[in-house]
């Protein structure tokens, strides 16, 4: 699209910037003025058109779950609203992406009246028709699942959410879904499950994986940002840090640019930059890219959680455990399959057919190139 349009969190509006930096609608546009409240707007483009989601308190105390539809030019052509769902009781934090057919909006559900949230989506088509009322459940799990992200390969979608099923602290899972609303990971994909509270996920498509990036608070003395990849065969690999600044560093967004390149942004509370004492949080960035692999040495990267391949030929050493950590790891080819078990130190890889493979241990996935 020629414009950004940015949504307005305290106001649900929102505003067109072009590529210049422009902001076109400095007022904002007002997408919805009804009754009582409206938070959480998130927004997406389905190639004709903009959908913007929010959560809606219009109708009673409870909150449900309201679209409306933007035209480039910023026309919105549902003022009163598209009721996406309406169950009993909650549904809040929507989030929505496109197939360039349909957009799948997705959001946190406490239907069932248990006090425990579930993820649920519906379709909605880009005449602003909800295909599926009832909603389609996506985490069922136990306790809680909380604030959903989503965003689409070419074949399927990708939700990620927050997840309490362990009842002891927040993990991020994911799952994938089609087009056609069939949920592929029923019991969802444990994207991290590191020392206490994950949350708020984010994620983007670099045209080759999913990136998922999250707040953690594993160090347990401060908030930083992690990040995995997620290909679209459900696969998790490359878990590590996006920032370790000092204090803490929250509410991570993602977006993909040309050439595989991701900006994330998050909010962190900066002390001083260039001599100058700020004591407040602020808004920082960081762009990096996937695009292509680098040469290695033959022995698995397992420090630095760089994001490149390691390039085998011949044979794959893999280090010694942590000692508080056994030692069980195999190698997977691109479709999941198990193809040998590994043993720390050498594994003879040579009868292997040339490709990419995947070594998964007890607590992460590194993608791996077969050369001859």
């Amino acid at each position: 699209a020629d414009n950004v349009y940015v949504a307005n969190y305290s106001s649900n509006s929102v505003s067109k910037v072009t590529p210049a930096g422009t902001v076109l609608d400095p007022t904002g546009i007002a997408i919805s003025l009804a009754n009582r409240e409206q938070y959480s707007p998130d927004v997406g483009a389905d190639g004709e058109n903009y959908l913007v989601v929010w959560e809606d308190y219009r109708t009673s105390g409870n909150s449900d779950i309201y679209g409306a539809r933007v035209t480039p030019e910023g026309a919105v052509l549902d003022p009163s609203g598209i009721a996406i769902a309406q169950a009993a009781y909650n549904q809040s934090y929507p989030a929505v992406s496109s197939d360039g057919a349909n957009s799948l909006v997705v959001w946190q559900d406490n239907r069932t009246g248990s006090g425990w949230y579930d993820i649920y989506g519906t379709r909605v088509t880009p005449q602003g028709t909800v295909l599926d009322s009832a909603g389609i459940i996506i985490s069922p799990a136990i306790y809680d699942q909380l604030a959903p992200d989503v965003s689409f390969d070419g074949a399927n979608y990708l939700v990620v959410w927050e997840d309490i099923r362990n009842a002891i602290d927040r993990d991020i899972y994911g799952a994938r879904v089609t087009p056609e609303r069939a949920v592929l990971d029923p019991s969802g994909i444990l994207i991290s499950q590191a020392e206490g509270d994950q949350g708020s996920p984010t994620e983007g498509f670099d045209g080759t994986n999913y990136l998922v990036a999250w707040e953690d608070f594993s160090n347990g003395i401060d908030w930083n940002i992690y990040s995995a990849r997620v290909t679209p065969a459900g696969l998790v690999c490359d878990t590590g840090p996006v920032t370790t600044q000092e204090r803490d560093q929250m509410l991570p967004a993602l977006a993909c640019g040309t050439g595989g390149q991701m900006l994330a942004v998050y909010q962190s509370w900066t002390c001083t930059v260039g001599g100058r004492s700020y004591n407040t949080p602020r808004i920082w960035g960081k762009l990096w890219s996937y695009v292509g692999v680098e040469a290695g040495s033959p022995s698995l990267q397992t420090s630095g959680h760089s994001l490149t391949a390691t390039i085998l030929r011949g044979v794959l050493f893999l280090p010694e455990a942590p000692s508080h950590r056994p030692q069980d790891a195999s190698l997977l080819d691109i479709s999941g399959r198990e193809v040998m078990g590994l043993k720390a130190g050498e594994n003879d890889v040579s009868r292997l057919s040339p490709g990419v493979y995947f070594v998964r241990d007890e607590s992460r996935m590194r993608k791996v190139v077969v050369q001859r």
